[in-house]
């Protein structure tokens, strides 16, 4: 670099002279660089940054300059990892075109270097450099989704047992919510026997905290399963299961509600047979429940060979009365059983009607 020739003054002068009047190098007067350009994006945009290079020289190298007794020559160079570069940036381009496609969501640096160079015809060089960055947020479109319950009753029924709440949770992938993005929500894997799962509503647009819901209605079949949620290009599943409500059964005493072992047979005396039907998320309640009773003679060993017969039974056997019922909001039905006038045994069983179990 060419020497600095200062005047000889008094001592106490010089520091303040150089301070005022030293330049950023020899033969320049200005050399600066400021990187302008969007501070955030998302990785589906091309984003276009300038680095409005200046470089000025002084009056006596520009006019050595214009006699070409001095040549002055600029570069640029640009660090942007890990963008993909589209178009410009090059030593002589001030504006530069970014992708970050491939990249995750997260912040990142771009960096921008002004080298400034002049050659003098004798011999010799002065050069003066500047830097500038900035720094970029990247955005990903990412999303959660997550149910209230793993697990929900069988019967497509419309009671809290039989449904469950489903939220999908979509970010910009640095930590902030999006709204206004359509979610859809799909229970086509389910296998059922008549009655679909229920998605209501099947889409809905992500609030203010990026949240969009629905609430999923179990279809009638005993089925794993998971409800598919989507959102532009994003897919995720929340499993939920419709499982079958547990029963519980009691033959009781009518009168005292103690339970029941046994009746004479003389076509008149009467057994209250209660079932409640169990589900870890809640009564299951608007089952269709129907109700059969097995009898067979006292020579026949109970619960091991009965007769092949199935029914209501006929007037010597006893009757049941109602055959079928609903279960209310307990999730609990009854039916009265009135003995025959022939001994024997009398089994009950229990179907509920709004359920279809696979085998």
């Amino acid at each position: 670099m060419a020497a600095l020739k200062v005047p000889l003054l008094p001592l106490l002068v010089l520091p303040l002279l150089l301070s005022a009047a030293l330049p950023a190098a020899a033969g320049f007067t200005t050399v600066s660089v400021n990187l302008t350009g969007p501070g955030e994006g998302w990785v589906t945009d091309d984003l276009q940054y300038n680095a409005n290079p200046v470089c000025e020289v002084d009056a006596e190298t520009a006019e050595k300059i214009s006699n070409n007794e001095a040549f002055l020559t600029t570069a640029l160079s640009y660090s942007y990892y890990p963008a993909a570069k589209i178009a410009g940036g090059g030593p002589s381009d001030p504006t530069i075109t970014l992708s970050y496609a491939n990249c995750s969501a997260g912040f990142y640096t771009i960096y921008v270097s002004y080298l400034c160079s002049i050659t003098y015809q004798g011999g010799g060089a002065d050069y003066a450099s500047a830097q500038s960055s900035k720094q970029i947020k990247i955005k990903r479109l990412t999303m959660m989704a997550m149910a209230g319950g793993y697990s929900i009753c069988a019967g497509a029924k419309e009671n809290a047992a039989h449904k469950v709440t489903i939220v999908a949770s979509v970010s910009d992938g640095v930590g902030s919510p999006v709204s206004g993005k359509a979610v859809g929500f799909s229970a086509a894997g389910y296998a059922f026997a008549h009655t679909a799962p229920a998605l209501n509503p099947a889409s809905a647009d992500t609030n203010a905290y990026g949240n969009a819901s629905t609430v999923l209605t179990s279809g009638d079949g005993v089925t794993n399963g998971s409800v598919e949620v989507t959102c532009e290009d994003l897919t995720t599943w929340v499993t939920v299961n419709f499982e079958k409500s547990t029963i519980y059964q009691a033959v009781l005493d009518p009168v005292t509600g103690q339970p029941l072992m046994s009746l004479i047979p003389d076509g008149e005396s009467t057994a209250r047979v209660s079932l409640f039907l169990g589900s870890s998320t809640g009564a299951p309640a608007g089952h269709e429940i129907e109700w059969k009773l097995r009898y067979w003679a006292p020579e026949h060993t109970p619960f091991v060979d009965p007769p092949d017969y199935e029914g209501t039974g006929d007037a010597t056997h006893g009757s049941l009365n109602p055959t079928t019922a609903t279960t209310d909001a307990m999730g609990a039905a009854t039916t009265t059983y009135t003995c025959g006038t022939v001994l024997g045994h009398v089994q009950f069983f229990v179907t509920d009607k709004s359920v279809h179990v696979w085998q």
